[in-house]
């Protein structure tokens, strides 16, 4: 089966209401779809592996999502008063 499936089957999200599916049947259900290879992927970037990473995609996506982080914290530390030094950056194996 293809992304393009995969894709259109994912369930609606919203802010206010619990997720239709844990991770778990959600991770499940992709590999499924999608296979093996695509799903090690997957599950590496939704962080329920401990894998490391081997696909350049998804080191750039865990790049930008620490990056994005950084520098919501440094928002916040500036609206709170606190100074916008420098944040302490938690490393995750990427």
């Amino acid at each position: 089966m293809s992304l393009y499936y995969f894709v259109a089957s994912l369930p609606t999200l919203s802010f206010t209401g619990e997720p239709p599916m844990t991770m778990e049947a959600f991770s499940a259900d992709a590999r499924r779809i999608v296979g093996d290879e695509f799903g090690d992927q997957l599950e590496i970037l939704l962080g329920t592996s401990g894998a490391a990473v081997t696909d350049r995609f998804v080191r750039r996506w865990l790049l930008a999502e620490r990056q994005l982080g950084l520098a919501l914290a440094r928002a916040r530390a500036g609206e709170a008063g606190r100074g916008c030094g420098r944040v302490s950056e938690r490393r995750r194996p990427v």
